[in-house]
């Protein structure tokens, strides 16, 4: 029989193989069967180990404020299902933050409040590390995970429960989102482990049929078939390439056909993906600045479009025939607005600016921002403008922005030549943005020759302009 110190060098060392929140939940799993009676001389050396690592740990919330702790490790089993945008429908398995906060207040006020109350104390304690801290969540989170369940099942046969606890926690969508967190924190006993199991970020490779990573996605869909929807979403978090979640649900289910996929294990994985085409619909629509969110949200959209119609064939129909049909249509008449626009953005961009009372020229850079983000999708449609049906504005805008761009650049450079020397900042702060909307559309090269014609322009010494005396 193995001496106890070779045993507890072989415990550490298996534990150490593992992710703090998968020794975590063994900790928890094997308390709750010590809690039982269920006693084995091997369960306390695994105890003392594992808590002896986890004290060592600090991980995830470093940097946030203590008070916040407790809720966010009490909900990292769906860290990795949440996202920011509130889809049009609900998609199993992708649960909108927001709606963390209305079932963090429900669970607070009506089901376990003294429990809430204890663990906070707790994690308040300044000595108390973050990892320790996470077991205290865990604690809690196992204490109520099967009273939610229970409320869930209440709500489903009982119609006006449902109503009024739907107004309660904050909305219909918020409602559907707690199915989705208590699936995910049932699950976290093998959920855990396999995406410890997987690279952190997946590329095409990792999303090949017969690579590791695929073949452990498909074990474990074949095991937890009624769970395929986390784990869609969970990986579609951590691919590179979110079409390649598409392509992986194609070649596990050995079919293009979108009819054959949609009667396979794996018809989660597609309508995972297309929710992220509706997602990046709504990104685009949020522009909280002039140029990254909507151009971004394009580029990653026609990637995601270009690798889908490659891996399935939606020529059946269907309902995930509608789904894109949709969001097509959606961004095409987003970017239609946008290249409608475009030339007057570029206009407003070139305007001369205004000068302060020092004479520095106060450029609008909101104007430049806008030219920018025109020009950017304008030059993303070169390849874009097929899949969005917008070949027709696409073809028009172009010749028309780039014609406005060349004779007003040119103008700005002969006006900054001729003007006085009191004017030439501002002529020359135009011929800045020229530039710079120059380069970032036509190149380096051509932004090099202007750059030669501002330094000819800007050596011409005109005279002050005189202010004529009254007689």
């Amino acid at each position: 029989m193995l001496s106890r110190h070779i045993l507890v060098q072989k415990i550490r060392a298996y534990l150490q193989a593992l992710s703090p929140r998968a020794v975590d939940m063994l900790l928890r799993n094997l308390e709750a069967s010590k809690a039982r009676g269920e006693t084995d001389p091997i369960v306390r050396l695994i105890l003392e180990a594992g808590i002896e690592l986890l004290r060592g740990e600090e991980e995830a919330v470093a940097g946030e404020p203590r008070g916040k702790w407790l809720r966010r490790l009490f909900f990292r089993p769906v860290e990795c299902l949440l996202i920011d945008e509130a889809l049009p429908h609900k998609q199993k398995g992708r649960i909108t933050r927001s709606s963390l906060v209305g079932i963090w207040t429900m669970i607070e006020r009506d089901f376990v409040p003294e429990l809430i109350e204890a663990a906070e104390r707790q994690v308040q304690d300044p000595a108390l590390s973050e990892a320790e801290a996470a077991s205290i969540a865990g604690h809690l989170r196992d204490a109520v995970t099967p009273d939610l369940r229970r409320f869930i099942n209440d709500m489903l046969q009982d119609e006006k429960l449902r109503q009024r606890m739907t107004m309660v926690m904050g909305g219909e969508r918020v409602y559907l989102d707690l199915f989705d967190v208590v699936d995910a924190f049932e699950a976290e006993a093998w959920l855990t482990p396999f995406l410890d199991s997987l690279p952190e970020k997946l590329s095409d490779w990792d999303l090949k049929s017969d690579s590791p990573a695929a073949q452990r996605v498909k074990a474990a869909t074949g095991r937890h078939a009624e769970n395929a929807a986390l784990i869609a979403a969970a990986i579609l978090g951590r691919a590179e390439n979110p079409a390649g979640v598409a392509a992986l649900a194609s070649n596990l289910a050995r079919t293009q056909d979108a009819k054959k996929i949609a009667d396979s294990p794996y018809a989660a994985f597609v309508d995972v993906v297309l929710s992220e085409a509706e997602r990046l619909y709504i990104v685009a629509c949020k522009r909280p600045d002039a140029e990254s969110d909507i151009t971004s949200a394009l580029s990653h959209y026609h990637a995601l479009m270009r690798g889908i119609d490659r891996d399935i064939d939606f020529s059946c129909g269907g309902k995930w025939y509608k789904r894109l049909a949709e969001t097509r249509r959606q961004f095409s008449e987003l970017v239609s607005a946008e290249l409608e626009a475009a030339v007057s953005h570029v206009r407003r961009a070139l305007k001369v600016p205004a000068v302060d009372a020092d004479g520095k020229p106060l450029t609008d850079r909101i104007s430049v921002e806008e030219a920018k983000r025109a020009l950017g999708m304008l030059a993303l449609m070169r390849v874009a403008a097929e899949s969005l049906a917008v070949n027709e504005v696409t073809a028009r805008t172009r010749q028309t922005v780039e014609q406005t761009l060349e004779i007003m650049t040119r103008k700005l450079l002969a006006d900054a030549a001729k003007c006085t020397a009191e004017e030439k900042p501002a002529h020359l702060a135009a011929v800045d943005v020229a530039i710079e909307l120059c380069e970032g559309y036509f190149g380096k090269d051509y932004a090099g020759l202007l750059r030669r014609s501002r330094r000819a322009a800007e050596s011409v010494q005109k005279p002050k302009s005189k202010v004529a005396r009254g007689g």
